[in-house]
């Protein structure tokens, strides 16, 4: 059902775009029980994130016909890109007691560092884990991610065991029981806004307080000074402010994560075939050398403002040995040997 859905809105006219979260927002019943409702708004909310990570690979192979848009339908308030994780409420709320870490954050998203996230409903999992996943584009996911995983998934005992975490892996969870069986995880994200402790009151709250905790990571880069003052004074503003502050903390990550690969497809230019190479009929791809690749690294400006030359060094050792590097290589072998093929 879902499949069939994904493809007939795939198909739409690019127009029809703007009517699709009206034709997604439901209207719960008034009568039944109010933990019902509950479990059955979260279910929804998780089968709208995985219905638009859907519709993000249909119209990238099926793209909508080209349709003349108003200009106020390019705000993410009245355009839901399929491409993009869900703006309501705005994501900058997920991750308030955490922004001081967002750059650790993203270094061991691009590092493919095993993270658990935990959330109080499987929508906040959920939005959370595709955000994450959503800054560290373009590079390839190399690993699993699963952004609303309970006990009774018929994986768990393949993921969650006493063994160490799969690299990469990215797991949304709500249920305390994870925080004793993965306590042995090297990274631990808690979504929500900052805790306000309450005086005279008995109120019991299970599972690890808003925030980021981290046993192994130390940070290799700089953070945004700038940006992280501008992201705590949007936190206490208004919704509009706080949906524009997380516009500003996508484009900032996706932005240094592009930059992250900017010495690694320099030096992908050097094993570039000559001419007379290319006119042979067999041209092909020089094979990347890790000491060469270093030793060019050395001779460039820094893409990114890392805290030493050897903290740049070893982060990207930790990159060239991660799975994501390797999917990473194969995608621009593929793209410049088809490259090559056409003009030989």
């Amino acid at each position: 059902m879902l499949e069939t859905a994904c493809h007939n809105i795939a198909s739409w006219y690019a127009t029809s775009w703007c009517y699709l979260p009206p034709l997604l927002s439901l209207q719960m019943p008034k009568k039944g029980k109010a933990h019902h409702q509950a479990r059955l708004s979260n279910s929804v909310s998780w089968v709208l994130c995985f219905m638009l990570s859907c519709l993000s690979v249909l119209t990238a192979i099926n793209p909508p016909k080209p349709a003349r848009l108003m200009s106020d339908l390019t705000q993410p308030c009245t355009l839901l890109l399929a491409s993009s994780a869900p703006f309501d409420p705005p994501p900058i709320q997920l991750f308030e007691a955490s922004l001081d870490n967002l750059w650790s954050l993203w270094e061991c998203l691009v590092l493919c560092e095993p993270i658990l996230v935990f959330g109080p409903s499987p929508a906040m999992t959920s939005q959370a884990v595709w955000w994450l996943r959503d800054l560290v584009r373009p590079i390839p996911l190399a690993a699993d991610i699963r952004p609303y995983f309970t006990i009774h998934d018929k994986d768990r005992s393949l993921l969650v065991n006493k063994a160490p975490p799969r690299a990469g892996l990215l797991v949304g969870v709500t249920n305390p029981f994870f925080e004793k069986s993965c306590a042995h995880w090297p990274h631990v994200l808690s979504v929500g806004r900052k805790s306000q402790p309450r005086k005279g009151t008995n109120t019991i709250v299970t599972g690890p307080s808003p925030g980021w905790t981290t046993k192994t990571h130390r940070r290799h880069i700089s953070k945004d000074r700038q940006l992280l003052k501008s992201l705590e004074k949007a936190c206490a503003g208004h919704k509009a402010e706080q949906i524009q502050a997380s516009l500003d903390m996508r484009r900032h990550f996706c932005t240094r994560t592009n930059a992250m690969l900017v010495p690694l497809n320099r030096y992908l230019n050097t094993l570039m075939p000559s001419l007379s190479e290319c006119s042979t009929g067999k041209a092909r791809l020089k094979p990347f050398s890790t000491s060469d690749f270093f030793a060019s690294l050395k001779k460039s400006p820094w893409a990114l403002p890392f805290k030493s030359s050897s903290k740049q060094k070893e982060f990207y050792g930790k990159w060239l040995r991660s799975p994501a590097f390797g999917l990473w290589l194969a995608h621009q072998e593929e793209v410049i040997g088809a490259v090559l093929g056409e003009k030989t």
